[in-house]
């Protein structure tokens, strides 16, 4: 028998929400054809290189419904917006391209290209701008969407690239149906890939629900005790036809019936493992808090994780996936040189694969170790896509002499270890947070409820059309929507999300000939948000401050007058795990910026940490950085950590983090616009960013400060 080896699981999720309106328009949002043109066609793209290299690939079937329909020639809001003549633009269409046209990555798809960065400074001035500005506009936000595949199979791209600007309408149709091309070759490419072995591609429930909370949205109190629930929202028939039409669909694209389910976030109770197993699915991976929330406390996190699990004796073999390997790919190996990320994270698996080996704590054939994170958003992060990153993992794990990659599908039942009890909660903080228990979620669950009791009726009495209103209710099941709604994270197009999952609770009531409750013509979160980090909304500091840089919270009107932003994940679609602060606030004095960062965290070991703060701002190259120690349990420190710079920061960390940055060392004038973004670092790699995603406007004070300020 060869000796073992640390057999790792990489699974890529693939997923978009049904943008499609039930009243039959084209889609608000162009999601599914844009992540098309970058990650759906570059992985393939890259992963047929290295035929050897085995990797996992999941795709929810409402996504692949809609990449389907893109290839047979649907359009999209957003489409027709980029094929129409810049000179019939109304106004109201002009500022609708200035907000949603930059929706990307500013770093790594608008900083690299002049033209864009330079429309993105002006879009202020949308409604004076030339029909040619609006040209480069539709041409450039599709074009920073196509990604690495579509420039190196598509010969217009490249060359649009070099021309930069002044485009021609022929060559913006022309990009368009570059896009067409390469979304057609998307779904083919992955069959050939699972037809060689290659691939296992996976499904998730049809609509990407919360699974537990379909079954029983009172379950959420087993991981949330004492949060306040919606009225209990229990339709078991709802949830088994999300995971039996989902392997039907499956079945039906790719020709045989899926083994394996990444349940929507992760998410899992002992009732949705027994509804998976009833379906026919043979493996189903979540996070690792999940299992050390169902193991005995004190449990080292290390000893249980590299091996699968089964919760019954007949159940589906469970994988836990390793939280911060994941997160390192997602967040942090971006700004690495490849070669640094590739050899970090090779290095992390190799260790905790021989440290397994060593304790002899795992299954006969070697350690399995799961890598599962979203395989979409990340690369928009990377300067190349991903492209070099993922091409030098490959080609290392080709050859390595102890790491080898693994399909669940070939893992044998003897492998697993008996899992007597298995906690209920969600990939994130295992629990169901996010989506159900704070006040906005819970109105929605209301409000979905409600229709759903509306629909029990109209099936009771075989109303003729009780199929179509099923149809749109089960789309409002979706995780999505809730994702949206409350305060942890939040987009340009949160209206576009509140009125999706309204039109289509509204359908339900239409389709069965009832009257539409009136709360569903009013947006489900009706509060006034706090400002997000890419808000298009300049915040104004309602005063200057001047804050004690002593490293904690001395008084109230010490940072009264500052504006707030919260952290808690921003425009992202991704969440990342174990943040290091948890909001931010900024205010002014005559002569500097200051910043606050809340909840830094005691160190996660008990040795002391190589700490940077670097502050980036646009159209400068050199960042402003601050190097300093923090040691451990800095969060309870009885002194500051007190830094001071050359360029004159200084920075103070106690139980919180406050910067103070002289005005002058931004080279920048009064009055002006300037875009913010802080790095925090940790021995190297950067761990956390404020805001989550995309940057923080701030306008520095001028001469007209008094007319804005009132509490001077």
């Amino acid at each position: 028998m060869p000796a073992p080896s640390a057999r790792v699981v990489f699974l890529w999720h693939m997923h978009q929400p049904s943008y499609e309106s039930p009243d039959g328009s084209p889609p608000a949002m162009p999601w599914v054809r844009l992540h098309a043109t970058r990650a759906y066609r570059d992985l393939a793209w890259i992963f047929q290189d290295h035929p050897q290299v085995r990797m996992v690939v999941n795709f929810v079937p409402c996504l692949l419904d809609q990449l389907e329909r893109v290839v047979a020639g649907s359009t999209d809001a957003f489409r027709e917006l980029t094929r129409r003549d810049p000179a019939t633009l109304t106004a109201e269409e002009r500022r609708f391209l200035a907000t949603h046209f930059f929706s990307c990555r500013q770093e790594t798809l608008i900083d690299p290209l002049p033209r864009y960065a330079e429309l993105l400074q002006h879009r202020d001035a949308v409604l004076s701008w030339s029909h040619q500005d609006l040209l480069d506009l539709q041409v450039h936000f599709n074009l920073a969407w196509l990604g690495p595949a579509a420039r190196a199979e598509e010969p217009l791209l490249p060359a649009l690239l070099r021309q930069g600007r002044n485009y021609t309408i022929a060559q913006r149709d022309g990009l368009l149906a570059c896009q067409d091309r390469v979304c057609a070759r998307i779904l083919p490419e992955w069959r050939r890939l699972a037809a060689s072995g290659q691939i296992e591609l996976t499904t998730t429930p049809y609509y990407h629900p919360i699974l537990p909370l379909l079954l029983d949205s009172d379950v959420a109190r087993r991981c949330q005790p004492g949060a306040a629930l919606p009225p209990r929202f229990s339709w078991p028939e709802d949830a088994r036809e999300q995971v039996d039409r989902a392997v039907s669909r499956h079945t039906q694209l790719f020709g045989q019936p899926p083994r394996g389910l990444w349940p929507a976030e992760g998410s899992v109770s002992p009732e949705a493992v027994h509804l998976i197993h009833e379906a026919g699915l043979k493996w189903l991976a979540t996070d690792e808090g999940i299992l050390l929330h169902s193991l005995p406390p004190g449990t080292v996190r290390e000893h249980v994780l590299c091996r699968p699990y089964r919760f019954s004796e007949t159940g589906p073999l469970l994988l836990f996936r390793d939280r911060d390997l994941s997160d390192r790919i997602g967040f942090t190996y971006a700004r690495d040189p490849a070669s640094h990320a590739v050899a970090d994270l090779l290095m992390r698996l190799e260790a905790a694969g021989r440290a397994s080996l060593e304790r002899r704590d795992h299954p006969p054939r070697g350690p399995v170790l799961l890598v599962a994170l979203d395989g979409e958003n990340p690369w928009e992060g990377y300067p190349d896509g991903g492209v070099e990153f993922l091409h030098l993992l490959c080609r290392q794990l080709e050859t390595h002499p102890l790491l080898t990659t693994l399909l669940p599908r070939d893992l044998e039942l003897a492998e697993a270890t008996p899992l007597p009890r298995l906690h209920t909660g969600s990939w994130i903080e295992s629990t169901f947070r996010i989506w159900i228990g704070g006040p906005v979620e819970n109105r929605a669950w209301a409000l979905l409820g409600a229709a759903r009791e509306a629909l029990a009726g109209a099936l009771q009495g075989q109303h003729p059309r009780a199929a179509e209103a099923r149809e749109a209710l089960l789309g409002a099941e979706g995780s999505d929507w809730f994702w949206w709604f409350g305060d942890d994270f939040s987009t340009t197009q949160d209206e576009l999300f509140d009125q999706l999952f309204r039109a289509r609770l509204r359908r339900v009531y239409e389709l069965l000939d009832l009257p539409v409750p009136p709360e569903l013509y009013q947006r489900v979160d009706e509060r006034r948000r706090t400002l997000t980090g890419d808000s298009d909304t300049v915040a104004v500091p309602a005063g200057f401050i001047q804050p004690a840089l002593d490293g904690r919270v001395s008084g109230y009107y010490e940072w009264a007058g500052a504006v707030e932003v919260p952290l808690g994940g921003g425009r992202a679609a991704m969440y990342q795990g174990a943040r290091r602060f948890s909001r931010l606030l900024y205010g002014f004095s005559l002569e500097q910026l200051f910043l606050r960062l809340d909840r830094l965290p005691a160190s996660p070991t008990s040795e002391p940490h190589a700490c940077r703060l670097r502050l980036l701002w646009g159209g400068e190259a050199r960042p402003l950085e601050i190097d300093f120690v923090l040691p451990p349990d800095a969060q309870e420190l009885a002194q500051p950590v007190r830094t001071r710079t050359a360029d004159g920061l200084v920075l103070a960390v106690g139980k919180v983090l406050e910067l103070a940055i002289p005005l002058e060392a931004l080279g920048a004038r009064p009055g002006e616009l300037l875009e913010l973004e802080l790095l925090y670092e940790e021995d190297g790699h950067v761990v956390d960013r404020a805001p989550g995603q995309g940057r923080l406007r701030i306008r520095l004070p001028d001469e007209n400060v008094f007319s804005w300020s009132w509490m001077l």
